[in-house]
């Protein structure tokens, strides 16, 4: 009988040590088990602002998107617009060359004219000098 109730004390003893043991793993449990609900409930958070990042992220995209391709459409514009002023300028280069040109003629066809006037001039000059001369021959013959 003796060596039943050691037997029973010891196996009370154990028992109290394995519920001792128990209690400290379902306690371990409950902590790990809130730790896992807090993590998760941060992963929860963090995905939420991860979501709210990307969002704005996604939308400043968009944005900028749509800012550039106004720019690419006003540059092309003014590409464009550039474009067309170089033409203008070319075309009235060619009208300022053509111009220049035909003054220049002008202005060797007035050099010629005057010329021919001073020479002209210089003939009648001659003439008059000549009638003149005659003029007087014949004064001093009659």
């Amino acid at each position: 009988r003796e060596e039943k109730e050691e037997k029973i004390i010891s196996l009370l003893k154990e028992l109290e040590e394995q519920g001792s043991a128990l209690s400290q793993i379902t306690r371990e449990r409950e902590e790990k088990e809130e730790k896992i609900l807090s993590l998760s409930k941060e992963l929860e958070e963090q995905g939420v602002t991860l979501s709210q990042l990307t969002q704005e992220k996604e939308e400043k995209i968009l944005s900028l998107s749509k800012e550039l391709e106004e720019q690419g459409s006003a540059l092309s514009q003014l590409t464009k617009e550039r474009e067309e002023k170089e033409e203008k300028i070319l075309s009235l280069s060619k009208e300022l060359e053509e111009q220049e040109s035909a003054l220049s003629q002008l202005a060797k066809e007035r050099e010629e004219k005057e010329e021919k006037i001073l020479s002209l001039s210089k003939e009648l000059e001659e003439q008059e000098s000549a009638l003149s001369q005659l003029a007087k021959e014949r004064e001093e013959k009659e």
